[in-house]
């Protein structure tokens, strides 16, 4: 079996600035759009006994583990680069959603359309640059 050729630094970057980007976002809140303010990294505090250290080392480790799983991956999705990217992205978004969030002790989906869906566009935020970036 041939394993895929992945360029860990360029993998590891492309997660670190998506994270980054996606966790930015989190801060914004556009009404009229429906997206509301969230924080992620919130969250992953709270699993890790209210030490927010942990939760943004967390939060920047899972995306650039799944940057390296999406690098292994990334030629097995169709088009391109961007699109292949926010493709991939919609596997941690409903995983988020499914698991992580019942988990915590949320409902899936949070129980809105206005929370899912806003979760859903800062994964595609992450996909789209996590995708641009590592290119191929």
């Amino acid at each position: 079996m041939k394993f895929p050729s992945i360029d860990y630094s360029k993998a590891t970057v492309a997660g670190l600035v998506g994270t980054v980007a996606m966790s930015l976002s989190c801060s914004i809140s556009i009404p009229k759009l429906g997206i509301e303010a969230s924080n992620s990294i919130q969250l992953l505090t709270h699993i890790f006994w209210n030490n927010q250290d942990f939760g943004w080392i967390s939060h920047v480790t899972i995306g650039i583990i799944l940057a390296i799983i999406y690098a292994a991956i990334q030629k097995s999705i169709s088009g391109p680069p961007i699109i292949r990217g926010i493709l991939f992205s919609l596997l941690p978004w409903a995983l988020f959603q499914i698991v992580i969030l019942p988990l915590l002790g949320f409902p899936c989906f949070m129980d809105s359309l206005q929370g899912a869906s806003t979760s859903f566009i800062r994964h595609c935020i992450y996909g789209a640059i996590l995708g641009g970036m590592y290119g191929k």
